[in-house]
This record gives structure tokens, C-alpha cells and sequence, in this order.
């Protein structure tokens, strides 16, 4: 009997238009549709936008229809941080990585683990609003991620990307600009600044990741708020796994709630190393750059 190679086709969408619409016959590819067929195509697809649509002057994707999600491996090129953001308007965080559904039973998700590239992009105007319960499984990270909440257990990756001006509000939610619980986040050079967080417990004002690990690498984690009492990380928390930070600058974060910790850094049990990096001008209430709790 020959045995015979399955062959997986990868896909490549090009972005025309930069409305939020969903219409297959309006002759144009917008960003979310896009998304939308990659989501149906399994691999690692890519999306990128048409030279014609930029024109080397800053555009917008303001989105109308809520957050853009994504359940398959993806690449998403754009034209660069300073020439396209996608903005969501405070109506919803900008984007959600799911881990990717089962076809036979499409209500659960499956455990695959998928990685999602975004370059050359900048995520503004996400908003989250609402309290997470710890001790309920489906709430206890449904807030979380103001610009990015990552679901998967893969890796996202930022580069020559700027996640800013996202927030979260409630308690217990984690993550204004990017949040991940298991899976692993890496910064090449990007950039995580003037995020907020609001509300106790309320985590991580750039960056809130759980057991994975955290990789920044020539990038700039700044001016981002906590504004809770009990909370953690301004800049970055990291619980577990490992947080590695080389060439890098994290500065003018700030801590500004009772009892909170960690202006720049705040890890628990996540194994940490910092290479020809600056901390600086961090505050907190009651430390400032860099807390270890472990």
C-alpha cells in the first residue's frame, strides 16, 4: 500500500480596504475579513496590506464590530507602527487569540497550540470593563487584555509594533496592553507604553503574563498606569516561567494604588534576567523598579 504525504496549502490575504465590514460582495478585503478566511484555512497563514492603500501617510482601521479574533496560526505584516493602527474605539479590546475549535465538536476548543506574529502595527483604543472571579474558571481571565488578551498556549510575537492607549477596568483584570496566561509573548523591537489598568487585584499595566515566558528585546515598556489597590507590575508582571529582558528600557511606569507594587517589574516565581537594559523613573507606593515576590 503507498502511503501518501498530506500537503497543508498555506494561504496569503491581502488587505484592501480600511473599513470594518463584513461583505463579500462589496469587491474589497478588509482586515477582519481577512482574519476571518485565515481563521478558515488550518496553518500558518499571512496577512498583509496593499502599497496603495497606505501610500506612506498614516492610516486607521477604527473597528465597529468588537475585537478581531483569531484562531489560527497567523502573520499579520503591516506597513509599519508609525503608518497604520487599528483602533478600537473603546468598544472592545483590539485582539483576541483563541485557542482554534474542533470542526466535530465546534463549541469547545481544542488544545493546539498556535503562534501569531503582528508586524509593523500599532493596537490603540482597546477597552475592557468588568470584574474576573478567580475561583470560576470560565471568568477568571475574561477581562483581561485591554490591546491583546492571548488564549493560546503558543507565542505571540510583536515586531516594529506599539501597543498603546488600552485599558482595563474591574477587579482582578489583568493586562491594559497585552495579556497572556500560558502562553509565551516576545517584544522585537516594539514598543508597550501608556496603558492602564483600574481596579484591585488589577494587574500589569503593559504587560500581565502567568506560567510562559516573556522576551523583550530592543524594546520600550513605558509610561503605563496601575490605578488599583493590591496591584502588581505597572510595567510588567511576570508570575511564573521566565522573563528575560535585553537592550531594552522600561521607564516612567507608575503604580499609583494603596498597597501596590512594582513600577517597572514585578515577578513572583518566573526565573528573571535583565542585559544592557535601563529601569527608570518607575514608582509605586510601596517599591518602585523592580519587585521579586518568591
Amino acid at each position: 500500500m503507498e502511503l501518501l504525504e498530506t500537503h497543508r496549502v498555506l494561504a496569503s490575504f491581502e488587505v484592501t480596504s480600511l473599513l470594518d465590514t463584513t461583505d463579500a460582495g462589496d469587491g474589497v478585503v478588509t482586515l477582519r475579513e481577512a482574519i476571518e478566511s485565515a481563521n478558515n484555512q488550518a496553518g500558518a497563514d499571512t496577512i498583509t496590506f496593499a502599497t496603495n492603500l497606505i501610500n506612506n501617510a498614516p492610516k486607521t482601521i477604527t473597528l465597529t464590530q468588537g475585537e478581531l479574533t483569531i484562531n489560527e496560526a497567523l502573520t499579520i505584516t503591516g506597513p509599519g507602527q508609525t503608518l497604520l493602527a487599528i483602533d478600537a474605539d473603546e468598544m472592545s479590546r483590539v485582539t483576541h487569540v483563541v485557542k482554534p475549535f474542533d470542526p466535530l465538536d465546534p463549541l469547545n476548543p481544542t488544545e493546539a497550540s498556535i503562534d501569531v506574529t503582528l508586524d509593523g502595527l500599532t493596537l490603540t483604543g482597546g477597552k475592557t470593563t468588568g470584574d474576573n472571579f478567580p475561583d470560576l474558571e470560565e471568568l477568571k481571565t475574561v477581562h483581561n487584555g485591554g490591546g491583546v488578551r492571548f488564549a493560546s498556549t503558543g507565542t505571540l510575537t510583536l515586531v516594529r509594533s506599539t501597543v498603546t492607549g488600552n485599558t482595563i477596568t474591574g477587579n482582578e483584570a489583568k493586562g491594559g496592553g497585552v495579556f497572556a496566561d500560558e502562553g509565551s509573548i516576545t517584544l522585537i523591537p516594539s514598543s508597550v507604553i501608556n496603558n492602564k489598568t483600574t481596579g484591585s487585584y488589577a494587574d500589569g499595566g503593559g504587560i500581565s503574563s502567568g506560567i510562559a515566558s516573556v522576551t523583550i528585546s530592543s524594546s520600550l515598556i513605558a509610561g503605563n498606569t496601575l490605578e488599583g489597590n493590591e496591584s502588581f507590575g505597572a510595567g510588567m508582571l511576570v508570575l511564573e516561567g521566565s522573563a528575560k529582558i535585553t537592550n531594552s528600557t522600561i521607564s516612567g511606569n507608575r503604580a499609583t494604588g494603596a498597597t501596590s507594587d512594582g513600577g517597572g517589574i514585578w515577578t513572583d516565581k518566573a526565573a528573571l534576567t535583565i542585559v544592557n537594559s535601563t529601569l527608570t523613573a518607575n514608582t509605586a507606593t510601596r517599591s518602585g523598579g523592580q519587585q521579586r515576590d518568591s
